[in-house]
């Protein structure tokens, strides 16, 4: 005892501390205590909170970036290399993007334009999992005035990719692929589904 408080130690440098037992039969390491990494636990199966069900269980959180793509129907729209990475977190089945997108070059795009997403999104009962999600953007194309709009972020189930559009006016709202974006037209993206 320490101070009233039961203390596990290892000695030794980097000297991890594990649960070990039997899961029917088998053996597992149930919770590793990772003392080369500050004591970084890492839990087998995850951590239930609030009750034992799979609801209740976390069992899944990773985070990065990834390399962002914009498709259109027909035609291309080029990032820029230097501006053509997202940043992610899942924990869960809840993921959030977010970051700044560059188009450096267009080739005639036209129809559904669409940007591809880290994991996939889920199916869900009655469309549960359908969003639209507004973000912003600087468009410069020729369909419309220069200046920053509303990019609308279409979440569909079953897809790995998000629709994006603008409202160029009071009463429409056009594929961005539609004479809308340019060369250092600018993207703010910011959305979060469910896998």
């Amino acid at each position: 005892t320490d101070n009233n408080d039961l203390r596990i130690k290892g000695n030794n440098s980097n000297l991890g501390i594990r649960f070990d037992g039997n899961d029917g039969g088998s053996a597992i390491t149930a919770l590793r205590l990772d003392m080369a990494n500050a004591g970084l636990a890492i839990f087998n199966a995850g951590v239930a909170i609030g009750g034992t069900g799979a609801a209740n269980t976390l069992d899944d959180y990773e985070e990065g970036d990834y390399d962002a793509a914009i498709t259109c129907n027909s035609g291309t729209i080029t990032l820029n290399g230097s501006n053509n990475r997202l940043s992610y977190t899942k924990i869960g089945r809840l993921v959030r993007i977010q970051g700044t997108l560059i188009i450096s070059a267009i080739s005639s795009p036209t129809g559904s334009t669409t940007l591809n997403l880290p994991f996939a999104i889920g199916n869900f009962t009655d469309t549960a999992g359908a969003a639209t999600q507004p973000a912003l953007g600087y468009f410069n194309g020729s369909a419309i005035t220069n200046g920053s709009y509303t990019l609308f972020q279409e979440i569909t189930e079953g897809t790995s990719y998000i629709r994006m559009y603008v409202k160029s006016t009071a009463a429409g709202s056009s594929n961005i692929g539609d004479d809308h974006v340019a060369a250092n037209s600018e993207l703010y993206i910011s959305a979060t589904y469910m896998t």
